[in-house]
């Protein structure tokens, strides 16, 4: 493209200041939004350009984005640490989960053990035998003398048995509120090491859980029609991912073309993707380095030089970028000289 450079124009120095003392909207070429400035007053130079008219090779460049995509970070409070550790003396039991495994909600994430806990169990335990023992004695006493009555006894020793079944319950319970339990359905995305070696911390994610609707969405495209079925190499950053068209599903957003990802099973699937691939040729279209136009309340507008040295403020309405320049659909016709911030 040729640029140009003109010297000691009268122009605005900051488009925003210029956009904002828009009087109208005029479409027309050359229009003038703008009144014009004296010579006088802010001389500044400013870089031009021209604006072109041709066949243009254009690239496809989009981000993918997951549907749905939410990370549930399982983790202890400060607080809730401290009511564990001191009343239960609380230390990690097993960690049921690796990275990539499908969980539901109610699943067990990381169990814990406490000593207090365990030695209160094995206490009303041991109660319940020796109570059971000493029923059995007095059935045995019973068959000796039927005469005899120990229903008291053994209606006292039911009720001790019943009373340490409760309070094992109430234990129990209490190690379900200790344990970390998964809420949603999801898939494992990380385990800390720090409860993989028997530790827990307060305010630390112990087991982070991702679930998304499985598809990638991309605004449709004015330079591309997607079919379903297409298969393209998409990147992650580090790696790549292949991804087809597919059917929107139920409730799907108009708009959006929806990708399904190759992807196995327990596969950890990256919040965004890169597609981008070259398109064929566009012939007669205009285009402009995309430093000259400027965005406001999304609304585009490009600075037209005119015969009198002067500028006027176009509306413009513009297609896809191709590298550092962007198709112009409405608003100039080539050849225009405009400039470039």
């Amino acid at each position: 493209m040729k640029k140009n450079t003109i010297k000691k124009l009268n122009i605005m120095c900051a488009a925003a200041l210029m956009i904002g003392s828009l009087s109208g909207c005029g479409g027309a070429k050359e229009d003038p939004l703008v009144d014009a400035i004296e010579p006088e007053y802010n001389i500044a130079e400013a870089e031009t350009i021209e604006v072109q008219r041709g066949t243009i090779k254009p690239v496809y460049d989009s981000r993918l984005e997951l549907l749905d995509y939410d990370k549930k970070a399982y983790r202890y409070s400060q607080a809730q640490y401290n009511e564990l550790v001191q009343n239960y003396k609380l230390e990690v039991d097993e960690v049921h989960v690796k990275v990539g495994q499908r969980v539901n909600p109610g699943d067990v994430l990381v169990s814990f053990h406490s000593e207090v806990l365990d030695k209160e169990i094995e206490t009303n335990e041991e109660k319940i035998t020796e109570a059971n023992l000493e029923i059995e004695h007095y059935q045995r006493l019973r068959n000796i003398d039927p005469e005899s009555d120990y229903s008291e006894d053994i209606a006292k020793l039911n009720r001790d048995i019943n009373a340490c079944r409760l309070h094992i319950s109430d234990i129990q319970s209490s190690y379900d509120k200790m344990n970390l339990v998964a809420t949603d359905s999801g898939t494992v995305s990380f385990i800390n090491s720090i409860v993989t070696n028997g530790y827990v911390v307060p305010d630390k994610d112990l087991i982070n859980v991702v679930s998304d609707s499985g598809y990638y969405i991309v605004d449709e495209s004015d330079i591309y029609d997607f079919q379903v079925g297409q298969k393209f190499t998409a990147e992650t950053g580090t790696s790549t991912c292949e991804v087809e068209v597919a059917e929107p599903p139920e409730g799907a957003m108009s708009g959006k073309v929806y990708f399904k990802p190759n992807a196995v099973e327990g596969q950890i699937l990256d919040k965004t993707l890169y597609l981008k691939f070259e398109l064929p040729e566009l012939k007669d279209v205009v285009y402009v380095n995309k430093y000259a136009v400027v965005e406001k309340d999304d609304t585009h507008y490009v600075y037209i030089l005119g015969d009198q040295g002067l500028f006027s403020v176009v509306e413009v309405k513009i297609g896809e970028s191709v590298e550092n320049d962007i198709i112009i659909k409405e608003g100039l016709e080539g050849g225009e000289i405009v400039q470039v911030f």
